[in-house]
């Protein structure tokens, strides 16, 4: 379960897939080598600096940092929860069970391992809707953790020769055998996994990992403040908040 705290804004433009030759600070210029899709349209190669792609990050960057900035305020004020946002010391791995009437993925499937443990994460999986979009679906798992875990995500549909995580700049490291993605975690981030040769666009089956810190502030269900959603697929039509209320 989620706590919706604030707005997110999610910007979405043209769709460019280009490898950046060498890395860029905030602000800086990238070299990009590869090839730029508009959606419904043709593709253009790529071999040099795309400004409007550098502008369009900076402005994500900036926004996630000025939400960021937001939610420590926000959480500053909260009457229930650690307001300071410590995690446990101890390393733990929380997974969220699947919904009634909500098949899993038939394309892939994820495993958490910790301390000699293994944890099944259930895989969600939703069709394409957008007419000309190349992707057929999309797939994702979530899970919240504290400490290392080594996540393996097997791939269901179809042979494979490798894999990667993005984004690269993380720098994780992949093994691969026999149709599974293995790597490991030890910070909360939220990665694409790929499974060569489709690597690039566009990923016929993109597959995405929520690795969540756990959460903290979780406000009581009795709290008359609190819209408190349990775990299930609500159908709630239109709901009229009201100040300082939290939708949990």
């Amino acid at each position: 379960m989620k706590r919706l705290a604030l707005p997110f804004v999610v910007a979405v433009g043209v769709l460019l897939v280009a490898v950046p030759a060498q890395a860029r600070g905030h602000g800086g210029t990238t070299r990009y080598h590869g090839t730029e899709y508009a959606l419904g349209g043709a593709s253009t190669p790529i071999d040099g600096p795309v400004p409007e792609a550098d502008a369009l990050a900076d402005s994500i960057t900036d926004a996630g940092r000025q939400t960021l900035e937001e939610v420590a305020r926000e959480r500053e004020k909260l009457r229930y929860g650690g307001a300071d946002g410590s995690l446990s010391s101890t390393s733990q791995v929380v997974t969220y069970p699947q919904p009634a009437g909500i098949p899993a993925s038939d394309q892939y499937a994820v495993t958490i391992r910790q301390a000699g443990r293994e944890h099944d994460s259930f895989v969600f999986k939703a069709d394409a809707r957008r007419p000309g979009n190349r992707e057929q679906d999309t797939s994702w798992t979530s899970f919240s953790f504290s400490g290392k875990v080594t996540i393996s995500v097997r791939k269901l549909q179809g042979d494979s020769t490798g894999c990667l995580v993005r984004p690269l700049s993380l720098g994780i490291r992949t093994a691969f055998a026999g149709n599974v993605c293995t790597f490991r975690l030890s910070h909360p981030a939220n990665i694409s996994v790929e499974f060569a040769p489709n690597t690039t666009n566009p990923v016929l089956h993109p597959m995405l990992v929520f690795a969540n810190p756990l959460e903290a502030d979780v406000p009581a269900a009795d709290d008359p403040d609190v819209l408190y959603l349990g775990p299930g697929v609500h159908h709630l039509g239109t709901v009229q908040l009201h100040s300082n209320q939290t939708v949990y």
